[in-house]
């Protein structure tokens, strides 16, 4: 592949992704990489380079995740203000997600990722001029890119190739899945992180233009299917997966890896768009790094969204649960599991603003750490919520049952019917004869249809849309009695009806469905009594 004269690709002693795949471009070496792009040639099971004893006089990593609108916009400003700042203390890795840009052959879609699955669909489908379509405005769109932002000829000449190799090597594997009329999730990983490979080419060749020396290592072949169970990225292949991915980026020497997000396909786990969010959080564990830094273009985690709430403050620090539940509530931060790996090592991770980058951002630090700190600590309660927040677009399915079962089984029988047409829900709310069900977003129309004429075998069957789940999080909440009453108080004074509730167990949450009409003028009740002011409760 062209682009192994660019950059080297990854390299472990099980062979690389590509040199198994079928469907893989010939390599090519009959071209030079000009300058630092150069590379040594490998053997086919080449020798790890000694490992260099961590000391004082080696600074510590950080690893930067940058998204592709970030990218997009604001790729110069990422590399001379963030990265150049970075590099004079610290070794930096970076992961790059794949770019949103505007595309007139994809009707509106602009991410990459949505644009390649749909060139992935339009495949099975055999409507060849579609993803054809699809793929070269895909090229051309980053190589408008690398011509606004690469000054080098020469730098610029071989990014441009190596563009057009990826964007031809998409087109194969469209072309292979159509042939074959199928496409394993394999393929489909390999087709639909084409948008990722193509971003991590645009960083690594923007860093070298800016005098920074960069590698672009694509990880892709890093996973040992031997080590692969089907329960998923489990402890011990997370353990494995992080530490082959450290003597990998070792390898780059001295140079700064530029690393895809995509590591391989994993039995048992859809990671689907957020493999770049675990494997910056692996990498992160792998090397022991002191600070996992996500790139957006936001200040940081704020007590309501900032564009619907004018009095949103920014939220210096914030456990990495509540994050989480932040997460899971519709503030789009970092995938909670990725949370969750860099947690268990206790390394902190910030939230910071490609805009801003002298800003503080927001830390997410462990349960452990905040303990430590007091903040969390049994004796001394909060006196108020951290966060609110609000995910539009819900549908709430009310199944009621019209039979004498027991409600274990109509329990049962509802959510495989759920699980069968792919149907996540976000929140439940049932009785021995009902069950309320709020559903993400997430979803495709033609599955819900034929979802709900299932559940109606179990019962009668009730759709309402336009809904939205308004949610209040804090630590230790169960700790300030009355404060649902409060919540909900403050809610029927503004005339804002709830129509469901969900509040388990957990210490961090308490939700409730409302109407989507109501959403921002609910979240702005409740910002101003319960985050704003002393609770009085």
């Amino acid at each position: 592949m062209l682009m192994s004269r660019y950059v080297a690709d990854c390299a472990c002693d099980h062979g690389c992704e590509a040199a198994r795949d079928p469907f893989s471009l010939p390599t090519s070496t009959s071209n030079k990489a000009p300058n630092s792009l150069q590379q040594e040639p490998r053997d086919i099971v080449p020798q790890m380079p000694e490992m260099v004893p961590e000391s004082k006089i080696l600074p510590g990593w950080i690893v930067q995740r940058f998204g592709g609108v970030s990218i997009q916009k604001f790729g110069v400003k990422i590399v001379e203000d963030i990265v150049k700042a970075s590099i004079k203390g610290n070794r930096v890795a970076i992961v790059c997600s794949a770019m949103d840009m505007g595309c007139t052959a994809t009707e509106g879609i602009n991410g990459v990722t949505s644009q390649l699955l749909r060139a992935a669909q339009a495949a099975l489908n055999h409507k060849s001029e579609e993803y054809l379509d699809i793929v070269d405005a895909i090229e051309e769109n980053h190589i408008r890119a690398a011509n606004e932002l690469i000054g080098s000829t020469e730098t610029l000449e071989y990014l441009t190739e190596s563009i057009t190799d990826e964007c031809s090597q998409l087109t194969r594997l469209l072309g292979a899945a159509q042939i074959l009329d199928e496409m394993t999730p394999r393929t489909r990983d390999r087709i639909i992180r084409g948008g990722e490979r193509l971003s991590c080419m645009l960083m690594a060749a923007l860093l070298e233009d800016r005098g920074i020396e960069a590698e672009y290592v694509n990880v892709e072949g890093i996973m040992d299917r031997t080590h692969t169970t089907n329960s998923g990225l489990d402890q011990e292949l997370c353990e494995f997966f992080a530490d082959r991915l450290a003597k990998r980026i070792q390898e780059c020497r001295g140079k700064l890896p530029v690393v895809t997000g995509y590591f391989g396909t994993l039995p048992g786990m859809t990671i689907g768009r957020d493999y770049t969010d675990l494997c910056a959080a692996v990498l992160t564990v792998g090397l022991n790094a002191d600070e996992l830094q996500v790139w957006k273009e936001v200040d940081g985690i704020f007590t309501a969204d900032p564009r619907a709430v004018s009095t949103a403050r920014l939220i210096p620090k914030i456990t990495v649960k509540e994050a989480a539940e932040l997460t899971y509530s519709g503030v789009e931060m970092i995938h909670p599991f990725a949370m969750e790996l860099v947690a268990r090592s206790n390394i902190p991770i910030r939230i910071k603003n490609v805009q801003n980058s002298t800003g503080d951002g927001t830390i997410i630090f462990s349960e452990v750490a905040a303990t430590s700190e007091g903040q969390t600590s049994p004796g001394h309660p909060p006196k108020r919520p951290t966060a609110v927040a609000v995910k539009n677009g819900t549908v709430v399915i009310n199944i009621h049952s019209n039979q004498r079962s027991l409600s274990y089984d109509l329990f049962a029988d509802v959510f495989s019917i759920l699980r069968r047409w792919r149907l996540i829900p976000d929140l439940i709310s049932t009785s021995e004869v009902h069950v309320s069900v709020a559903l993400n977003s997430l979803f495709a129309e033609s599955d819900l249809k034929k979802a709900t004429q299932e559940l109606k075998k179990c019962g009668t069957v009730e759709l309402t849309r336009n809904l939205a789940i308004l949610s209040l999080v804090g630590m230790q909440m169960k700790q300030l009695v009355g404060i649902a009453g409060c919540m909900f108080s403050a809610l029927a004074k503004e005339g804002v009806n709830v129509e469901m509730i969900s509040q388990g167990l957990s210490e961090i949450n308490i939700s409730c469905v409302i109407k989507g009409e109501d959403a921002i003028r609910a979240m702005n009740i409740l910002h101003t009594r319960m985050i704003m002011h002393q609770l009085d409760i």
